[in-house]
């Protein structure tokens, strides 16, 4: 997903929300998860796969806030705890990047 900013939030109903930017519906969900994205990591993942993996384990993460407390494989407790920690990993693999490429402008 590229670059997204909200220009208008429209409510439809009571239970389903989208966002319009740039002349495009996207749902509010994806644009939290993009806003995120590009907040804690910038520019810093490799690929699209790393960008749509993020997404998909952030969806997870944030669906399990929501569930039971129950930790069992397939909950939606679970799917957040394996969501959580590929986000970690990524992130952290992010954050080396960013000061790899901190140390080339430091050199400058």
């Amino acid at each position: 997903m590229k670059h997204i900013t909200p220009h208008v939030l429209v409510l439809v109903g009571c239970r389903t929300a989208s966002c319009v930017s740039n002349g495009h519906h996207v749902a509010c969900r994806d644009l939290n998860v993009a806003t995120s994205r590009s907040v804690f990591a910038g520019p810093y993942f490799e690929s699209k796969e790393e960008v749509e993996k993020f997404g998909q384990a952030f969806l997870h993460m944030t669906e399990g806030f929501l569930a039971l407390p129950i930790c069992i494989p397939g909950t939606a407790v679970w799917k957040a705890k394996q969501g959580r920690l590929y986000i970690l990993d990524l992130l952290e693999k992010a954050a080396a990047r960013s000061k790899a490429a901190m140390k080339v402008f430091s050199y400058l």
